[in-house]
Order: C-alpha cells, then structure tokens, then sequence
C-alpha cells in the first residue's frame, strides 16, 4: 500500500527529482516489487533529461536491475546507458563484481541483448574475477548463456579458471547454475570436473 500511494507523486514529480533520488526510487520501487508501468515510465523519462557520465556503477547497476527485476524493459533507456558507459572500458573499470553481474544478469532477465555493452562487462569480469564470489560467478555465466553469448575469445575459459580456483566455496545452487551456463555454451572446461567432485561433498547436499 506504501508504494501504491507513493507512486502518485513520483509520476507527477519524478522530473525534479535529482539523478541520485532518481536511481535509489528506481531501486526501492523494484525492491517492494511495485510494477506499476507508469512509475517506471515516468522514472525513464526524467533519468532520460540527466547526463548519464554522471552516473556512478552503483547507479547503472541499480537502475538496470531495478527495471529488469519487475520485468520493464526500457530499449531507449538501455541503449543510452549502454552506449554512453557501458561501452567504455575506462567506466567499466570502476564496476565490483556485484555492479557487473546484477547489470548483466538484469539484461538476460528481459532479454535485452547489447553485444558491445556485453563484450566490454565481460572484460570487466576478467580483471575483477578474483574478487568474484560463488554468486558472482553463477550470475555471470547465467546471464551469458541466457543472452546466448560467448563474450570475448577466451572469455569463458579464464573465468572459469578463475571458478576452479575457488570451488570449494560454491553452493550447490551456484554449482548447478554454473554447470548449467556452461553448458549452454558448449564451453567443455575443467571446472566442470572441480564442480563434480564439489557437490559428493557432505557439506554441499
């Protein structure tokens, strides 16, 4: 009921807002599991004004999330973050693991497919991977395979290299996710084998 009162205000309000009130109502509307289209309209409208270099990666990833999570996709919108950040290797540098697989994992949710976007996040994860947690790793090969792309050559293998490493510290849930990616992939690795000898763990079942 909360949201539902608060969506009126934001629908005639949301183009005063400033960018960061912006992208923390796109966050907290996603987060009580509001959908109500007109918010989000109204939300894309208003962020469409602002200069978008003045977004930070907590900001991209909460707006792209948020969208994606109640199922709104936003071309226009995404094609503009995409193109003005995205893209650039110098923006994404600054992305951690969570900002880099929530923004892809919020593409492959409402099958939004930006090949340059995608190839630059993925380089973004090999400098990034060994900060990179079970979670981080399952979301980001999902969001690949959902999107049915590859990522730059040797993409897949070097994170996968860089699961092996850590395997000891995924769930079965992650390991399932993982497997299933790479799967989908056709990408034969040998953190297929580690994830294999993980799960006859008595600590994973």
């Amino acid at each position: 009921q909360l949201f539902t009162h608060l969506a009126v205000p934001v629908v005639l309000r949301a183009e005063t807002f400033p960018l960061g009130a912006l992208t923390m109502t796109c966050y907290a509307f996603a987060k009580a599991g509001h959908r109500d289209a007109d918010v989000y309209e109204a939300l894309s409208a208003a962020l469409m004004q602002h200069d978008f270099a003045e977004l930070r990666p907590v900001d991209i990833c909460n707006v792209v999330w948020a969208f994606c999570t109640v199922g709104y996709r936003d071309d226009e919108l995404f094609s503009r973050i995409c193109e003005t950040t995205l893209t650039r290797a110098e923006a994404v540098q600054h992305f951690n693991p969570q900002d880099l697989s929530n923004t892809t994992w919020g593409f492959c949710k409402v099958a939004f497919v930006h090949v340059p976007a995608m190839d630059v996040l993925a380089q973004g994860g090999l400098r990034q991977r060994e900060h990179f947690k079970p979670i981080h790793y399952s979301n980001f090969f999902y969001s690949f395979a959902m999107l049915r792309l590859r990522g730059p050559e040797g993409f897949l293998s070097t994170m996968a290299d860089g699961a092996v490493e850590k395997i000891s510290t995924f769930d079965s849930g992650n390991l399932a996710i993982m497997v299933w990616a790479l799967a989908q992939l056709r990408q034969h690795h040998r953190v297929l084998e580690a994830a294999l000898e993980r799960v006859r763990c008595p600590d994973v079942c």
